[in-house]
């Protein structure tokens, strides 16, 4: 674990009340309670959902004399903030889609009761999926805030809590946006940063768990593309999903995979074409929506349960909420539609007694011996201690194909990738790790190149890692174990100037190499880190020391970081291409500039 805190959290759990935790997510709960405001970042799998339920089920406790706060949680999508009975960050700041001028939407705001008065009341700030939001939005919700409660101070003296994975899907407008950790606002508000490195999705298969964590950080080893390749489907045409996914012997069965695509338009051809193909009547199920006001209520569009739900009998599905942990009917769960049966209950209006008939699914999960009858389930929105919109629907949708996105934070067994579309940083990754383990892993499409990270995150996380430098504090290990921050109002020392100066040039080695720019300056780079090397040898520069208790994650990263030069530099074949290359560098590395981390 990788931990940057202020100081020790001042709130401690019960035991009885951490027993479902780990030391890691143990530290992010007892540090929000504490009042600090906190980043939480972690792998797939590690748990971050879990810890926001254990947020917002703790501040009711009487903790050590802490006040119950208003927490309002909030996702930078409409799916993930439904997932986790939230709302999107847009629609509680009230700034709409948030493009506008910064003076617009403060008085966007301004003029909107409802909106002023959200923020008014808010203590806690939520923010999940936090790598889909980019920097200008981070701080352009921070002056909002500010201005919206009369204080100066960075989101308005809110507490805020933010969380998610940078090394999975980017902020939509990647091209012109940079990523939140490089916002104005953000080293002036985060000041406890936790790496969550316990997995728990593939907590089982050590070898999938190590070519994930290479994956995630785009390095992956020879070793580990030679098994993926081997899980790569040789078919080159399969005559349809059901032969290619389910195959000819498990039609009938449980045994199918859910295809995960890049693109919305093939899955929804798949999912249409392959209930189709089913015998039998089409059984509708439509959703019962309701809301405090029709604003609330529009927030269900981004429901992950469908407003109108299509069945058949033999039809693949995937459960959309966590049942049972202990039988593994968890969120993601698959499953064949046994039967659709009609149930009768006693229905009084207050006169007579009469019985209401109705269809109900019977699904039969891989992970379940006995066949359960599915009944509706209320997904909620909330707002605070508020219920502001609720979907009663049957917890499934169909589980033939996923997006890449909305698959996002599910747990699925059998998964089949097909990666010949992917177009986005994380992208591969995302869908890779949403699988339990290798063996019951295929891929379509698979190509090395696909599997990328984004420069400007792996310095991050590198810096995150080491805990060398962040917001220019200095951290040193305290005697519990904890990495505490110590600022002072006197300049940076020369030492600390050349380890700044050290990381941001390697990190531009790192760049240049990974985005395929210029070697020439790439080589320079390399060389005006060397020089660094040596001075900073020669100076006695203390190296600054980190809590780390994980006993892997970690030792693919730096390894690729510590040897830059053994990165296969091309040679120019002409001045003229050089100095073409030369231009194109200069235009991404401006780009790409580490301005941006303060």
């Amino acid at each position: 674990m990788s931990c940057m805190c202020t100081k020790p959290p001042s709130i401690r759990i019960p035991d009885e009340e951490a027993h479902t935790l780990n030391t890691e997510q143990r530290l992010v709960v007892e540090s929000v309670l504490s009042g600090y405001n906190t980043f939480f970042t972690g792998p797939a799998g590690s748990g971050k959902s879990h810890i926001l339920d254990h947020i917002q089920r703790l501040n009711h406790l009487d903790l050590e004399g802490r006040v119950k706060k208003k927490i309002v949680v909030t996702a930078t999508t409409g799916l993930a903030a439904c997932n986790i009975g939230g709302m999107t960050i847009h629609s509680f700041a009230g700034i709409g889609i948030g493009e506008g001028p910064i003076a617009q939407l403060i008085s966007q705001v301004m003029g909107n009761k409802d909106a002023t008065q959200r923020w008014v009341e808010c203590d806690i700030l939520v923010i999940d999926e936090i790598s889909m939001m980019s920097a200008k939005l981070f701080d352009k919700l921070s002056l909002v805030a500010s201005k919206a409660r009369n204080n100066d101070q960075p989101f308005g003296g809110i507490q805020l809590v933010v969380c998610g994975d940078f090394y999975q899907l980017p902020p939509v407008k990647l091209k012109l946006e940079k990523f939140a950790f490089e916002a104005k606002t953000w080293s002036k508000v985060i000041m406890t940063s936790i790496c969550l490195t316990q997995v728990f999705r593939q907590g089982q298969d050590e070898i999938f768990c190590k070519i994930l964590n290479q994956a995630r950080v785009g390095e992956l080893s020879e070793d580990s593309i030679s098994i993926l390749r081997h899980h790569c489907d040789q078919s080159p045409s399969p005559r349809s999903y059901t032969d290619a996914v389910v195959g000819e012997k498990e039609k009938n069965s449980t045994s199918f995979k859910t295809l995960i695509e890049c693109k919305n338009e093939a899955v929804n051809r798949l999912n249409v074409r392959e209930l189709a193909k089913l015998p039998g009547k089409v059984q509708s199920f439509n959703a019962i929506d309701t809301g405090i006001n029709e604003r609330y209520k529009a927030q269900l569009k981004y429901c992950a349960a469908p407003e109108q739900l299509d069945l058949k009998v033999g039809a693949a599905v995937l459960l959309l909420k966590n049942l049972d942990y202990t039988s593994g009917l968890v969120n993601g769960s698959r499953g064949i539609v046994e039967n659709l049966e009609e149930i009768s209950t006693p229905k009084c209006d207050g006169k007579t007694h009469k019985f209401e008939k109705f269809i109900l699914p019977r699904i039969r999960f891989v992970s379940s011996p006995e066949s359960i009858l599915l009944w509706p389930f209320e997904f909620q929105i909330w707002k605070g201690d508020q219920m502001v919109a609720s979907r009663r629907q049957i917890p499934l949708k169909l589980g033939y194909a996923l997006t890449v996105h909305k698959c996002q934070g599910m747990t699925i067994q059998d998964v089949f990738v097909n990666l010949n579309d992917t177009f986005e940083y994380g992208q591969a990754y995302v869908a890779l790790s949403r699988a339990t383990q290798l063996k019951s892993l295929s891929l379509k499409g698979f190509d090395p190149k696909h599997i990328k990270a984004h420069p400007v995150v792996q310095y991050f996380y590198c810096l995150l890692a080491s805990a060398s430098i962040q917001n220019h504090h200095i951290y040193q290990k305290s005697q519990n174990g904890i990495v505490s921050n110590k600022t002072s109002d006197s300049p940076l020392t020369n030492d600390q100037l050349i380890l700044i100066q050290k990381n941001r040039r390697e990190a531009e080695v790192r760049r240049s190499i990974t985005l395929g720019l210029c070697p020439s300056l790439a080589s320079l780079c390399i060389s005006l880190s060397q020089n660094s090397d040596h001075i900073e040898n020669s100076s006695g520069l203390n190296q600054i020391s980190v809590v780390d208790d994980s006993s892997h994650n970690d030792d693919n990263v730096h390894e690729s970081y510590d040897s830059p030069q053994n990165r296969n530099l091309e040679q120019f074949s002409s001045p003229s291409k050089r100095k073409c290359e030369e231009n194109e560098m200069s235009k991404k590395m401006q780009r790409l500039s580490l301005n941006g981390f303060h």
